[in-house]
């Protein structure tokens, strides 16, 4: 039953759109009349607790309506730039490691480049061509 009070709470906590101390403290002390009404043998299973408590949509509502809508408008805010910043933060990561990679390919093909010079050159002064006279 106790896995069940878990995934209840979770479910409530997962549909409330904002992450705040007052969003956090309601779900602490909903869980804790929930185990309590457990530990008093007022609820038995899912059903009884749904009964007892409602559904996690209608309780995730009814804790939604008692929230001020500019209180929620500036949570999602929060999100929508913390979002922003996030993405902004792994395009800039991505972009450096292509960066490198293009860097180190370049310094790899410059080095091959010069390698190969070096062999043609021992190459040639290794087998000189015979002169006319010898």
């Amino acid at each position: 039953m106790k896995k069940l009070i878990k995934e209840y709470v979770h479910c409530i906590n997962a549909l409330i759109p904002i992450n705040s101390k007052e969003s956090k403290e309601f779900i602490i002390s909903l869980n804790k009349k929930i185990i309590r009404s457990y530990e008093n043998c007022e609820i038995h299973n899912y059903t009884e607790m749904i009964t007892k408590f409602g559904s996690p949509n209608e309780v995730a509502i009814s804790y939604i309506n008692g929230i001020e809508p500019e209180q929620i408008i500036k949570q999602l805010d929060k999100k929508k730039h913390l979002s922003f910043l996030m993405y902004t933060g792994i395009f800039a990561i991505i972009l450096i490691g292509i960066t490198g990679i293009l860097k180190v390919n370049q310094e790899y093909e410059g080095a091959a480049d010069s390698l190969l010079n070096i062999r043609i050159e021992t190459t040639i002064t290794e087998n000189p061509i015979p002169q006319e006279g010898e």
